[in-house]
């Protein structure tokens, strides 16, 4: 309850009285001041028209000489009680009557008498007398303390009744002001400091006098405030609500979260945990909740232990987050679990704490090393491959050298490996591929490595066979022949008889200051050349492979130096109709122009443009070219449209993805039909990735190409493979076609080639005829086109330009 001193209405009465009292005391002194001076005023007017009503009796007592009409005239001014002296002097100063009392004592005076001045206040008149040129005086003395009384009287009187009516007034103007202000705040006030919002209990206001005024607009603007209050509170209930079930939810998400979390405080207990963390101690969030963080120490080591919660206080210290890098710890149930850490400073509820969140990298790091496992073995055998080999040998070369002794490298290719894959299926190769993985190992000393290098390519490191070259090399090389025969021991895949040969290269380390992979190079050329000898052979590698090898990097450096300065060209052979002798093609055939060398032979660069993938752009450039040349002779008239000029294609060509895109492009620049476009592919080409070769040749064969399978019958020819491709001509390779006449069993096949070719509708072209013997038969056995030198050698454009030219002319004289 508020104390009366401290209420607003009683200030503002204590206030207003004081007020009232100096104000009302403050005018009443300005007005009896001003009262006092105009008193004065009249006293001395009074005093004057006294002197003036005597001056008369005065100046003929004067005159005369009367002593007795002075005594009254003094006499008569003594009536008046304000008077303390009288006197009249002659001409001469000579006092002719005087009469004379005494005024008010200091102690006779009222209180506001006290206030006059002290003294006596003197007046005087002149008496002119007749004669004499010195006037006479009358004077008179009085005391203004007599002469003020009726004054001050009358003053003290009006200063109280102005003191009272003011406070009169002002006592009227504080119950006025209480009751139109004072009691409506008070009422206000009290209503607001009963209200208990925690309890709810507010209660708008009403003032209905007041409903318009400023108090009204107050409680109004009160009412809102009551009213958003309540609003708050309820929203805060809401809110709180709210926030608590939001919390129950966070914690329910937090407790499923899969990475290890848990809160602590500044006094070391635990104020949240999930269950991720609980269970790698074998517990429950519950049984930790609010537990000391101490109770999971006997369950870690001390390093863990100062690693993982040791670093609390060191966040709570600094505010700082921390990061703790991988840390291995044992779980519940013993195992290995690495986990990455991050604590961050937290105030939680207005406490002080640390959030920890841990990562399970257990599977991460597994995943990491089984990366880095991958990254030094192959995925097929899980035998160490290229990378690990070569860091293994460079290692073992340092060793070797400082002990002065010798290892080998030996070197295995698997000889005519693809015919497997091509022959069986991809799986029977991985079958292959495994096996020997498991011979060569299970041949394998103590401190010998067996690496795959990929494809088909095998590696055996053998370290430390002996401190003189000879014993080494003849120990590598037994091991060599061993192997070779391990591997030459028959295959079973799915009940059918598998047979592989090898062709295997040595090189002795350290050779100098070659480097491991220059090591590894030289048993690769050492492999090399015992396959180009026939394979199924161990070679030791000698300085003149590598001059080979040397010299194998040259001519591929000078072809890319040829495709960029336009080396190459192109030569025409004629296609000729076996009936009639007439040219109703050609084949285009690459040539190379070497700057120093002259013409390259393409047996010896078309295998590295195929083994580099430069085949891909110099097929392009052939394409391009074949189909220029025939734009030219088309507009010269002298190409026509059943005739078709063959461009080979490789298999790495084909297989590009816009390969078709950019045949259509070339046709369509060059302004040719696509059907004067005949697309020449070995039978090996058609049979790696059947379906997709079948789907590309039938969208080029919808937009007119045709194609003809080159050297028919050297390669995997099957009829099988002939029925499913969309093929228009088969060209019988001239191996056959040498020694029809005098092979009897090159003359059956060359018939059966015929005799299926037209049961298939299928034309066909001779490749390599050079005597009338040869076109003879062809002509008996229903062959169609022949191409060699029987007709013409490969001619250059301008050569082949003419030949047409010779043919059309010879039409023409024919005709006429």
């Amino acid at each position: 309850m508020m104390k009366v001193r401290h209420r607003i209405a009683v200030k503002l009465a204590l206030v207003s009285v004081l007020v009232a009292l100096v104000l009302g005391l403050f005018l009443g002194a300005v007005q009896a001041f001003v009262d006092y001076k105009n008193e004065q005023e009249r006293i001395d007017q009074t005093v004057i028209a006294l002197l003036e009503a005597y001056e008369p009796a005065a100046g003929r007592a004067i005159y005369n000489l009367d002593t007795l009409l002075a005594d009254e005239v003094t006499n008569g001014l003594m009536t008046y009680e304000f008077v303390t002296r009288t006197a009249i002097f002659d001409e001469l100063g000579n006092e002719l009557a005087s009469r004379e009392r005494l005024g008010l004592a200091e102690e006779e005076l009222s209180g506001l008498q006290r206030l006059v001045p002290e003294g006596q206040s003197s007046y005087s008149i002149d008496i002119v007398i007749t004669g004499t040129t010195n006037p006479g005086a009358l004077v008179l003395e009085i005391d203004p303390a007599i002469a003020l009384l009726p004054f001050i009287q009358r003053s003290g009187t009006a200063l109280q009744l102005a003191v009272f009516r003011t406070l009169f007034i002002v006592m009227a103007l504080f119950l006025a002001a209480h009751w139109m202000v004072t009691r409506p705040l008070t009422i206000l006030s009290q209503h607001f400091q009963d209200a208990e919002p925690e309890r709810g209990e507010l209660e708008t206001i009403a003032l209905t006098f007041h409903k318009h005024d400023e108090l009204g607009t107050l409680v109004s603007s009160a009412n809102r405030f009551v009213t958003t209050v309540q609003l708050l509170l309820e929203e805060r209930d809401a809110a709180e609500r709210h926030s608590h079930s939001a919390y129950e939810n966070i914690r329910e998400l937090v407790d499923h979260l899969p990475q290890l979390i848990y809160v602590v405080s500044h006094e070391q207990r635990l104020l949240v945990v999930n269950r991720a963390f609980a269970a790698l101690f074998g517990s429950d969030p519950e049984v930790l909740d609010k537990a000391q963080i101490s109770t999971l120490r006997p369950r870690v080591s001390e390093s863990v232990w100062r690693t993982l919660f040791g670093t609390d206080r060191e966040v709570l210290a600094s505010q700082e987050e921390i990061e703790i890098p991988e840390l291995t710890l044992l779980d519940a149930q013993g195992e290995e679990r690495a986990i990455e850490t991050q604590k961050f400073p937290l105030n939680y509820r207005g406490e002080q704490a640390v959030l920890s969140v841990s990562i399970d990298v257990t599977e991460r790091r597994k995943t990491a090393e089984h990366i880095q496992h991958l990254a030094y073995h192959d995925s097929l055998t899980d035998l160490p491959n290229r990378n690990f080999l070569l860091e293994h040998v460079e290692r073992l070369k340092h060793q070797a050298t400082a002990n002065r002794e010798f290892g080998a490298l030996v070197f295995i290719d698997l000889d005519n490996f693809k015919n497997i894959n091509d022959s069986l299926s991809h799986a029977a190769g991985d079958f292959v591929l495994r096996e020997v993985a498991r011979r060569l190992t299970a041949h394998a000393q103590s401190g010998d490595t067996v690496s795959r290098l990929g494809s088909d390519e095998f590696v055996l490191c053998i370290p430390k066979i002996s401190n003189r070259a000879k014993e080494a090399l003849f120990h590598a090389e037994f091991r060599a022949n061993v192997i070779r025969d391990l591997i030459a021991a028959p295959f079973w895949f799915d009940n059918q008889r598998l047979n592989a040969t090898t062709s295997v290269g040595i090189a002795l380390f350290p050779d100098g200051d070659l480097s491991a992979a220059d090591i590894l190079r030289n048993a690769d050329i050492a492999m090399v050349s015992a396959k180009n000898e026939g394979k199924n052979l161990c070679r030791v590698f000698q300085p003149s492979m590598s001059e080979e090898a040397t010299q194998r990097m040259i001519l591929e450096t000078g072809l890319r130096q040829a495709l960029e300065d336009e080396q190459f060209f192109l030569t025409f052979q004629p296609q000729v109709d076996v009936s009639t002798g007439a040219i109703v093609g050609a084949e285009a055939l690459l040539r190379w122009a070497h700057p120093e060398r002259g013409t390259v032979s393409p047996l010896e660069f078309i295998p590295i443009l195929e083994a580099t993938g430069l085949i891909v752009p110099v097929g392009r450039w052939v394409l391009e070219s074949a189909c220029a040349a025939v734009a030219q002779w088309q507009k010269a008239g002298l190409w026509h449209s059943h005739m078709r000029l063959g461009v080979n294609v490789s298999a790495r060509q084909f297989a590009q993805a816009d390969f078709i895109h950019y045949v259509r492009h070339a046709t369509e620049q060059h302004k040719i039909s696509p059907s004067m476009l005949d697309m020449e592919i070995t039978e090996s080409m058609l049979i790696e990735q059947m379906r997709e070769t079948v789907d590309r040749m039938q969208q080029l064969q919808d937009y007119g190409v045709t194609f003809s399978i080159d050297d028919f019958g050297t390669g995997y020819s099957s009829l099988a493979y002939l029925k499913r491709l969309p093929i228009d001509v088969i060209k019988i390779d001239q191996g056959f076609i040498r020694d029809i006449t005098t092979d009897i069993n090159d003359a059956a096949i060359v018939e059966t080639i015929l005799a299926i070719a037209r049961h298939m509708n299928l034309q066909t072209v001779a490749e390599g005829v050079e005597t009338p013997a040869q076109l003879a038969f062809l002509q008996a056995n229903g062959c169609d086109r022949y191409q060699g030198y029987f007709y013409s050698k490969p001619i250059s454009l301008v050569d082949m330009t003419n030949l047409l030219k010779a043919q059309g002319n010879k039409e023409l004289v024919e005709a006429t």
